[in-house]
């Protein structure tokens, strides 16, 4: 097929419909016959005509970072679209930014991993990200993936700042950060997510995480737009929900009261038994029994006792 960027042998190539039964073929660049035709590693399973292809960027994505830090310098993306894998690498206390979330944008190059996946103690202290869209496969693509999962249990996510990224098509959260401590959230813009948009504190947070002029679109049945489990956090200027949220979205949950558990519950029978997992209710709580009414209709109720 023709050759319409620069490519280099060894690069990942993922080919629009090309795998088995339709699906992407994702492989790495063989061998490149100038001008026009190069050669990939793997067959294709399906032909194609015409089809779209993409390059992989992570290798330059995680080299650009590592370089921005050790030099103690801000990375700056100029529009386009990076095409990566999990991006896992040591990013505390930079300032990454690009030329506007619709311009510069980092999307994930498969599915079922996380875009920003920053597992490692004390790596994503202090991160600024700005001017940015970070974008999943899809919203329906695979069976995991957050668009920004931070995970620090050591130093937790403290003194950072995420301004003017839109953050969409994520298979699972768009913002999931279950260790928080202080820092900034400001004019993020979610769209198109399979789970919660905007998850904070799921084990542990404190001090003071701001929440400002964001706006959360289109929540799925039982979802939320901003899941806020931490004291402390404050919310100024949040909007979203209208008009393309499910009628039993959520536009925000807040404490860690929200638990979930597998119970059984017989045909006019108003016991739940056999509560696999969660627990912790009370007399009060409001509950969601997934089809509890029919297939596909859930029942809301509270607990008496």
């Amino acid at each position: 097929f023709p050759v319409t960027i620069r490519w280099k042998i060894g690069m990942g190539i993922r080919i629009v419909g090309a795998g088995t039964a339709s699906a992407d073929l994702i492989t790495t660049v063989q061998s490149i016959t100038a001008p026009s035709t190069i050669t990939v590693a793997a067959s294709a399973g399906t032909a194609v005509s015409g089809a779209t292809i993409h390059h992989d960027d992570t290798a330059c994505l995680v080299a650009a970072i590592a370089a921005a830090q050790t030099g103690g310098k801000k990375l700056y993306l100029p529009a386009g679209t990076y095409n990566t894998d999990a991006i896992t690498t040591n990013v505390s206390q930079m300032i990454i930014e690009g030329d506007g979330p619709n311009r510069s944008i980092i999307k994930a190059r498969g599915t079922n991993f996380n875009v920003f996946n920053v597992t490692t103690p004390a790596y994503g202290y202090g991160l600024n990200l700005r001017d940015l869209g970070v974008r999943g496969a899809g919203k329906t693509a695979g069976t995991t993936g957050h668009c920004i999962y931070i995970k620090d249990s050591n130093s937790y996510l403290s003194e950072f700042k995420f301004s003017n990224l839109t953050v969409a098509d994520c298979r699972q959260d768009g913002l999931n950060i279950p260790y928080i401590f202080s820092g900034t959230i400001e004019h993020v813009s979610t769209d198109q997510i399979g789970e919660d948009h905007i998850d904070i504190g799921s084990v542990g947070g404190s001090n003071t995480v701001t929440l400002m002029n964001n706006y959360v679109k289109t929540i799925g049945a039982w979802r939320v737009g901003y899941r806020i489990r931490v004291a402390g956090a404050m919310m100024i200027s949040n909007n979203g929900m209208a008009p393309d949220s499910e009628s039993t979205a959520f536009w925000g949950l807040f404490g860690q009261k929200y638990v979930t558990a597998n119970v059984t519950m017989t045909s006019g029978n108003a016991t739940l038994t056999s509560v696999a997992s969660g627990g912790g209710f009370n007399p009060g709580d409001e509950v969601w029994l997934a089809n509890g009414v029919s297939a596909g209709v859930h029942l809301k109720t509270v607990v008496t006792a």
